[in-house]
């Protein structure tokens, strides 16, 4: 039942996301209102080992991610993280096993400042053995490269269902 519930909240948050910002915006916001980046980096989990160990000592595993956004307004931009672990772990405690797992996350970011993101948002990690729900918060700084290109570290912690992680990455992008 949670599976489905969860689903159905992505996949209209997904079907409204081209719908959203169509009001009329001045010239400047109308320029570069939409975001694409691609972002590699590592979660760490506290609570997770790598298969075949027993012990629990914490563990590192790479990402690689894609996201956009939109910008609806001057300072608020709403969009989509998309994040594959690129391996697989367990968390003993839970008797979880993670494999190759796929994050998806409606996010909302207020920009601070043109450079400093903050934002936050919910969403599913699929994963053959058992999906999670997410719940996200982080900063992105980005810095501009010239043309709308840009590079953008970011720190993000995830609230999964009693199985917390945070992560680093940095994400190469495009405003347009």
């Amino acid at each position: 039942m949670k599976k489905n519930k969860y689903s159905a909240i992505l996949i209209l948050a997904l079907i409204a996301l081209p719908f959203m910002g169509t009001a009329q915006k001045s010239d400047e916001e109308a320029d570069k209102k939409n975001t694409f980046l691609i972002n590699l980096g590592a979660t760490y989990i506290p609570d997770g080992t790598s298969v075949g160990t027993t012990g629990s000592s914490g563990f590192f595993i790479p990402i690689v991610g894609i996201d956009y956004l939109y910008r609806v307004a001057k300072k608020w931009e709403i969009g989509l993280m998309v994040e594959m672990q690129l391996g697989d772990y367990l968390i003993i405690e839970g008797d979880l096993n993670r494999e190759y797992a796929l994050d998806i996350v409606v996010i909302g970011s207020y920009r601070a400042t043109e450079e400093l993101h903050l934002f936050g948002g919910a969403g599913i990690e699929i994963d053959k053995n058992r999906n999670l729900a997410i719940l996200r918060i982080g900063v992105e700084y980005n810095f501009s490269l010239g043309k709308g290109w840009l590079l953008a570290p970011n720190f993000m912690y995830d609230f999964k269902e009693g199985i917390d992680t945070w992560s680093l990455a940095l994400a190469f992008g495009k405003e347009f």
